[in-house]
């Protein structure tokens, strides 16, 4: 059984965290958010599983099957549309490798299939607001006013 109950933390999530019944608290949100959950938690020892805005980095050996992944990292790196702790978004390569890495996957992202009215045709949904696509649109912006980075594909927000 599931049960989702919606509202803010300073009422609906203080009331659950405190509530005698409850003997586990789960969470996905900022280090913010996941020191106020530890605080409460740790009045009665609840156990706790937090995911707290992390960015899953992948180190690619010079002697790696790039095929492998450029393929795991097209899957892996924009499933919920990136909305993922687990999403891979950082990524170290070998310097032997870097170029075709980045050649290979910048061609393969560039054919992922999103904003299609027939939503079983999309690889990838949008994300969850336009407020979270002007926040995502802003990191890359940033990005690609620093001179070390270089946008290989996409780039910009599509359109609705």
């Amino acid at each position: 059984v599931v049960n989702v109950v919606l509202g803010r933390g300073d009422s609906v999530g203080n009331t659950l965290i405190n509530h005698p019944k409850i003997n586990m608290i789960s969470i996905t949100g900022d280090v913010a958010t996941g020191k106020k959950v530890l605080q409460a938690a740790a009045k009665s020892v609840k156990r706790t599983h937090l995911e707290l805005g992390g960015k899953a980095p992948v180190i690619v050996f010079d002697d790696a099957d790039l095929g492998a992944v450029v393929n795991g990292l097209r899957a892996f790196g924009y499933y919920n549309a990136g909305q993922d702790c687990t999403a891979a978004c950082r990524i170290y390569a070998g310097r032997k490798i870097y170029d075709k890495l980045v050649a290979d996957l910048s061609s393969a992202v560039s054919t992922i299939k999103y904003n299609r009215p027939d939503d079983t045709e999309n690889e990838i949904g949008p994300l969850i607001s336009r407020r979270q696509r002007d926040r995502v649109s802003s990191f890359v912006e940033r990005a690609s006013e620093l001179k070390h980075i270089e946008i290989t594909t996409g780039g910009k927000p599509g359109e609705g």
